[in-house]
């Protein structure tokens, strides 16, 4: 799977700067949208037209599952797992872990403007700064 890293990262900050009660609205959306992914994905693999009376024939189907599967005992879970371990040997038991690490440096005004507006010229906008606050009156 290929991800793109700035977008992680856009996700990520967005997810941290909201509330708890827009993290909440957040993860619903995503969970919806996930299940949408799920049922296309399901019309798609079955070679039916993707439309909501299919996607939704499939969903029912996943909430079947998980529902037959939620009332199972931890060893009849275990049953299938070993199961799905002897479908596709290594797939069901593998491991994936994501590390998300946010560096943050504090850049100084020159290097901040050369990385936002590169065509800007610094000493100019410098230059006019100082003297707008000479005409104002400004001290630093």
């Amino acid at each position: 799977m290929t991800v793109d890293p700035k977008q992680v990262k856009d996700l990520v900050t967005t997810f941290c700067e909201l509330d708890e009660e827009y993290r909440e609205k957040a993860l619903r959306a995503v969970n919806k949208v996930f299940l949408d992914y799920i049922c296309t994905r399901g019309c798609e693999q079955r070679n039916i037209p993707v439309t909501k009376e299919n996607q939704s024939s499939i969903c029912r189907k996943v909430v079947k599952l998980f529902n037959a599967i939620s009332d199972l005992s931890d060893t009849q879970e275990a049953s299938v797992a070993i199961f799905m371990e002897h479908l596709q040997p290594g797939s069901f038991t593998e491991e994936s872990e994501l590390q998300i690490t946010l560096n943050q440096k504090r850049l100084s005004i020159n290097e901040y403007i050369e990385k936002v507006l590169p065509n800007a010229n610094v000493k100019d906008a410098k230059k006019w700064v100082k003297e707008f606050e000479e005409e104002k009156g400004y001290k630093r």
